[in-house]
Order: structure tokens, then C-alpha cells, then sequence
């Protein structure tokens, strides 16, 4: 019973596994929680656990049954032999020596039935066991991988598996997602040392509510989420006149109080032209105004702009795990600054072209 019980549930014990894994292990479970998986994804493993706990309870029953079932009839007939043979001794019929014999007898008698009987049942299940896996075998027989586009076989079993080009979808719109290697690195509290240019500001930029603004350069994959931010240009007197700026024309957006959270080593400064080592300064504003969509002037197309909470922009980023505490910090320097909330879980939304009023 246990072992059918066992081999029925099977297939619900092993998802079990990926789901307490993917739930709790900390390269996967931020991104569960930030893309809103976690309330369904829990669900789901209720539902599992309950059934998988339901189909054992009900095979423990039954092999208790069926176990106290055994006992008492073995009982039953060990009770009569015993009886049996100690009225033949009390009558004289047989002589002590005798029953001596006939008790030694039956004790290894008893071991012996005990032991057909328990190997008997291991034969069983072992035979299942073959039974089922040559099932297994003789189902798998023939079916091969196919490639990318469904039509040739692959030769020989993938030892890695790997995903390329996420696109999240919010309302039926298209939001592109690579994984960003560069930018997984870990942020540096402390001030950017002198030897270090800053070639780049950007900022989370929070609502009254605890969301923050991304904002999405459209392209043939969708549109790729980014922090309100740029390029550290001449012209600018500080790397805060850089956010300003560059929050301005990518979102139209109004800051207020800009806070320096750290900054990240880029070591070789490739996308300005190979500079070299140099820091992107991370830092936390506050948004005070949001106003109509408009052409950014660097790029002559306007910026999708979106809203977030925290952790879903670090998965959307595409940043890592070193994202995902960079945007716990965010988080608790606002609420602890300026007082603003957790933001709640929910969908991620689209700022109007109109903009938005703030309260």
C-alpha cells in the first residue's frame, strides 16, 4: 500500500521539490515574489501537499488496517496452537521431552513463516519496482529532443539549458528583459573614490505610493525597462543636475531631493567609448510631478514609463541578485527619509501620455 500510494503520488512529491526550491532559494525567489507568482504559486503547493497528504493518510489507514487485520488472526491461531499443545501435556498424552520439541519446533517455525513471508513481500515490490521503470523505458524508447524549430532530433542529451530573451507582457503590452551582466555587480556605499570618473546618474525615483518610475526604450523585442538617468555630460555641474536632466527629457518627471545610495565599477567603460574604470552613481529621488509623454531629444521617440514596485524593477532590470538588495535599500532609505510606504504588490502599470497627478 505504501509503495503504491507512493508511486501514485510521485509526480505531485516532485513538484512539490521545484516549488519549495524556486520559492526559497534566493536566486529565484525575489524574482517569484516580484512578479506577483508567490500568492499562486503557494496555492499551488497547498493544493499538492493537500492531496499527496491525503493519498499517504489513506495508505497508512488501510496498511494499519490490513496490518491489525493480520495481527489478529496470527493471534488468534498462535493462541489455539499454544493452547493446543499445553492440553496435550496437562492430558499426559504427550510427554515433556516431547513438548519441549514441539515448543522449539514452533518457535523456529514461526521465524521461518515470519521471514517467507517478509521476503515474500520485498519480491513484490521489487518486481513493481522493474515492472514500472521497464514501463518507464519502453515509453521513452524512441522519443527524441528536437531542435529550437521542432524538426531535426538532437544527437545527444543538453547538458545546460538556457533562456534568452524574456519579454514580460503587462496589459498586452510588451516589456523586454535580458539578463545584464555588466550591471551585476555589487554597489559601493561609500563616496566615489577621486581616481574614479562618474560617468553615469541614475536614480529610483519614487511616487508618494512607494512605486518607482522606469522608463522603457522601445524596440523590435519590446521595450527595454531602465532607471531614469543618464550620461554625465560636461555641461553638468554635478551628477544630481545629470538625473535632473536626464529624468526631465527621458520621463518628464520633477525630482526633489536626490540621495546617493552608491555607485557600481564599471571596469572598462565600453559603451562611452572604452574610458576605462570609472563608477555609475546609484541614488533615490522623490517625484513630485509627472507631465505629458514628449520626444526624449537623445533618441527623437518618446519613452514608455512605467510604474513598479521596488522589487518588480530589479527583476525587470535584469540586474541580479545585487539588484535585488540595491532595491531593498532604495526602499528602506524612502521610507525612511521622506516616510513613504511599502508599496504593495500589483501589477505593473503604464503612466499615462497625459501624465499623472500625484497626491
Amino acid at each position: 500500500m505504501i509503495y503504491l500510494a507512493g508511486l501514485e503520488t510521485s509526480g505531485r512529491r516532485r513538484m512539490l521539490g521545484k516549488l519549495r526550491r524556486h520559492m526559497a532559494y534566493q536566486e529565484s525567489s525575489e524574482e517569484m515574489r516580484a512578479c506577483l507568482a508567490g500568492p499562486f504559486l503557494i496555492g499551488r503547493y497547498r493544493r499538492l501537499a493537500a492531496s499527496v497528504n491525503a493519498a499517504e493518510r489513506k495508505a497508512a489507514n488501510t496498511g494499519a488496517w490490513m496490518g491489525l487485520a493480520g495481527a489478529v488472526a496470527g493471534g488468534i491461531a498462535s493462541t489455539a496452537v499454544w493452547a493446543a499443545l499445553l492440553w496435550l501435556l496437562a492430558s499426559g498424552r504427550i510427554s515433556l521431552a516431547a513438548g519441549g520439541g514441539a515448543v522449539f519446533a514452533l518457535q523456529t517455525a514461526t521465524g521461518s513463516v515470519r521471514g517467507i513471508i517478509n521476503g515474500g513481500a520485498r519480491l513484490v515490490r521489487t518486481g513493481w519496482y522493474v515492472q514500472d521503470w521497464q514501463y518507464f523505458l519502453d515509453n521513452a524508447h524512441g522519443q527524441a529532443m528536437t531542435d529550437s524549430r521542432g524538426t531535426a532530433p538532437v544527437t545527444a542529451a543538453p547538458e545546460r539549458f538556457e533562456v534568452r530573451d524574456v519579454t514580460y507582457r503587462y496589459d498586452g503590452a510588451p516589456v523586454h528583459v535580458r539578463y545584464r551582466p555588466l550591471w551585476d555587480r555589487p554597489l559601493h556605499r561609500g563616496p566615489v573614490p577621486g581616481h574614479l570618473p562618474v560617468q553615469q546618474a541614475w536614480a529610483w525615483c519614487f511616487v508618494p505610493d512607494g512605486r518607482v518610475v522606469l522608463v522603457a526604450d522601445p524596440g523590435p523585442r519590446g521595450a527595454l525597462p531602465m532607471l531614469p538617468g543618464g550620461t554625465v555630460e560636461d555641461t553638468d555641474a554635478m551628477p544630481e543636475d545629470t538625473l535632473h536632466r536626464e529624468a526631465a527629457e527621458e520621463a518628464q518627471l520633477t525630482l526633489a531631493d536626490p540621495v546617493r545610495l552608491g555607485w557600481v565599477l564599471d571596469e572598462t567603460g565600453e559603451v562611452y567609448g572604452g574610458v576605462g574604470p570609472n563608477a555609475r552613481l546609484r541614488l533615490a529621488a522623490r517625484v513630485t510631478a509627472i507631465g505629458p509623454a514628449a520626444v526624449d531629444p537623445a533618441t527623437g521617440h518618446p519613452f514608455a514609463r512605467l510604474l513598479a514596485t521596488p522589487a518588480q524593477a530589479a527583476v525587470l532590470l535584469g540586474w541580479g541578485p545585487p539588484g535585488a538588495r540595491q532595491a531593498q535599500l532604495a526602499a528602506e532609505t524612502a521610507r525612511e527619509r521622506w516616510g513613504l510606504p511599502t508599496a504593495r504588490a500589483a501589477a505593473i502599470e503604464e503612466i499615462p501620455a497625459e501624465g499623472m497627478r500625484l497626491t
